[in-house]
């Protein structure tokens, strides 16, 4: 470990002086933290220009100090530079982040010796096509989400895998989860909680208006062809909670396994479904 990065979330407390504490913990072992032209502060989520970015190919690893939201743009952001990420909670649920506050210090030492895994989680990937021509391109590492506008009406929604028609309905939209995804807007459509190691595409309904509709789980290597029906008012997509695009009627949102994957840390013999009981039961024991 030679190198490191931080992204912060500013708009958490502290976290500047935690960033702040993290750079002396690893320069007092060794380790050098970008920064570039040795400009003070560390750069939060948002757009950052060429020069910064191109810094990043001399990082080993970046450390994100926020809740999934976080996690989640920064991967986005350096989507091109396949670098482990590792996820320090400062949010509410944390999925993502792979250490607790507690053991911040004692997280960063196995780091530095090397006591770590990394997982490669499944990403997908969205093309927006509209009268027969690609009009976007979206991906994520949560999820694919094909909304209704602002209007409070419902939209129809056709779905296709393979090239096989699988259902019409209508509903608020419709959901393309990864496994990852599966403990996150999934869950909440009733959706299954998904190892994430497996390779597979989760399809729930959000609010169908319909007695049979289930979500759908179908293969990491399945195209997904959802139609778009509304003649109300333009809808929207976005790839985990960000970059929305804005959806006509009769547009395709083909998704797929995206090319890339994202690069998690992972410290010690955790297992995911230990972090699932105490996530999920945490929620529900800090409200009196």
């Amino acid at each position: 470990m030679n190198k490191i990065a931080i992204f912060m979330n500013y708009q958490k407390s502290n976290a500047y002086d935690l960033a702040e504490n993290i750079t002396c913990f690893f320069e007092e072992r060794g380790v050098a933290v970008y920064r570039p032209d040795g400009e003070p502060g560390f750069p939060c989520v948002g757009d950052l220009d060429e020069t910064y970015l191109a810094g990043f190919s001399s990082v080993d690893m970046v450390l994100v100090l926020g809740g999934d939201g976080t996690i989640l743009a920064v991967t986005h952001l350096l989507i091109d530079f396949d670098l482990p990420i590792l996820g320090i909670n400062m949010g509410k649920m944390g999925f993502l982040a792979e250490v607790e506050l507690e053991n911040l210090y004692a997280a960063l030492e196995d780091v530095i010796a090397g006591q770590y895994a990394i997982d490669e989680r499944m990403m997908i990937g969205a093309n927006i096509v509209r009268n027969g021509k690609s009009v976007a391109g979206l991906y994520g590492l949560n999820d694919i989400i094909v909304n209704k506008g602002i209007l409070a009406r419902t939209v129809v929604i056709e779905v296709y895998v393979d090239g096989e028609f699988v259902i019409e309905y209508p509903s608020d939209g419709v959901i393309a989860a990864t496994p990852t995804g599966s403990t996150a807007y999934s869950l909440s459509t009733g959706g299954p909680i998904v190892d994430p190691n497996l390779s597979l595409m989760v399809i729930s309904g959000v609010c169908p208006h319909l007695l049979h509709a289930r979500p759908l789980v179908v293969s990491g290597d399945a195209k997904v062809d959802i139609v778009f029906h509304s003649n109300a008012a333009k809808g929207v997509v976005t790839a985990d909670g960000q970059h929305p695009f804005f959806l006509e009627d009769l547009d395709h949102i083909e998704i797929s396994s995206f090319d890339k994957r994202a690069k998690l840390v992972r410290l010690g013999d955790k297992h995911f479904y230990d972090t699932l009981n105490h996530k999920l039961s945490e929620r529900f024991h800090h409200r009196v």
